[in-house]
């Protein structure tokens, strides 16, 4: 048999498993304040989300010449093409420096209408070119970059806007199936007398040219309409949008990052609204905080404080009996009951002799020392204390 054992017992009782409803009320206030304004943000954006596009519906929307956008301008048409006819598309969205040498490698990089070039992606596209990559650059804003690529040679930009253009010169990949190719004829054309090759023109002037750098392939296009959403399905611009990336299969990348589709993380992944949303409903959250700051105070207990064990509890009122004068009368009783639990725990009736009780106590594993403090006879304030630590022994142990 265990004996219990002989010093106290102290701790705090593990928290029990609670409803959501009880654990969402065992939270501190400024927590559920902070929480409730979280999640009513989040679901005011929602909502406005919602009702902005049942009452709107889906509008067509993207930058001009972006391969990820849907209105008439964009390229995203173009992309889906591609992808529909064994192309693998890709879209870079951090600078051309950074992609260009990524794995798997492209075999063409689309560059149309960019914001800027950077020298470093002008340096890296020329490099692609010379490794034997295909570059088609698109539109105006592309003359900084085959003024670097091609030097002298490089052709020249006028806003002299085509409608059509038809093949020109002698027949060319990039021109194979195509008989005319259809512009909005607001865009501009090229004029060249140097390296690069007219494959599309009108009354001489020239919608596309192609030129060898290195030994890669460079594709000029004048104007930005001709492969967009709302000209692609018109004359043979499809075939054209198809012959100019290359051959079957090829890997296409469309330069995004320069349409402003950075590549967002962490908070700058966020809509522009959301991320208002989100620091007005932090600064909210911060005044509230400061403001109930000093009404703050220290820290809530993990769990319930029980009270003290009633063996610390015998103990005390046993300390208490042993410094009493007189001690007698109040000892008696707490020696009765200690006899009386002994006899219980040794299994022999109460009006048994000591020497009787003592020893079979003993053999039922009680401790010395309880059966001389339960069946003593002293008064003084050791004896006293040793009655009741008996006592408070045998009560532990019935239970």
């Amino acid at each position: 048999m265990t004996s219990p054992a002989a010093g106290p017992v102290t701790g705090v009782a593990p928290p029990a498993s609670r409803a959501p409803l009880d654990r969402w009320r065992g939270y501190s206030r400024t927590v559920r304040v902070v929480l409730t304004l979280f999640f009513a943000v989040v679901a005011v954006n929602a909502f406005l989300a919602v009702v902005q596009r049942a009452t709107e519906g889906y509008q067509p929307s993207g930058p001009s010449s972006s391969s990820l956008a849907t209105d008439a301008t964009g390229y995203e048409a173009w992309a889906d093409l591609l992808a529909q006819s064994g192309h693998a598309v890709v879209r870079y969205r951090e600078p051309l420096n950074q992609a260009l040498g990524g794995t798997p490698p492209v075999s063409t990089v689309v560059v149309a209408d960019p914001a800027s070039l950077s020298s470093a992606e002008i340096t890296s596209l020329h490099q692609f070119l010379v490794d034997g990559g295909r570059v088609v650059a698109i539109g105006v804003k592309t003359v900084p970059l085959l003024q670097s690529v091609l030097g002298t040679g490089a052709p020249r930009w006028a806003p002299v806007a085509l409608d059509d253009a038809t093949p020109a010169g002698a027949p060319v990949p990039e021109t194979t199936g195509v008989g005319l190719v259809s512009a909005t004829g607001s865009g501009g054309s090229w004029s060249s007398d140097g390296r690069a090759q007219p494959i599309l023109e009108e009354d001489g002037a020239a919608l596309a040219l192609v030129a060898g750098v290195g030994q890669g392939r460079l594709v000029m296009v004048a104007d930005s309409s001709v492969f967009s959403n709302q000209e692609l399905a018109t004359a043979d611009n499809a075939q054209f949008a198809l012959d100019v990336v290359g051959p079957a299969g090829a890997r296409v990348a469309f330069d995004e990052n320069a349409h402003g589709f950075g590549e967002g993380t962490g908070f700058g992944g966020l809509p522009l609204s959301w991320q208002w949303t989100v620091v007005i409903g932090t600064v909210a959250a911060g005044l509230w905080l400061w403001s109930r700051g000093r009404r703050f105070g220290p820290p809530e207990l993990a769990g319930r404080v029980l009270p003290p064990p009633r063996r610390r509890y015998v103990e005390a009122v046993g300390t208490l009996l042993a410094r009493t004068r007189p001690s007698g009368a109040g000892v008696e009783p707490v020696r009765s009951a200690a006899r009386a639990l002994l006899a219980v725990r040794a299994s022999v009736p109460p009006d048994v002799g000591d020497a009787v009780l003592a020893g079979a106590a003993s053999e039922a594993g009680v401790p010395q020392e309880v059966v001389a403090g339960a069946l003593g006879g002293g008064q003084t304030g050791a004896d006293v204390l040793a009655a009741g630590r008996a006592l408070a022994w045998l009560e532990e142990a019935r239970r």
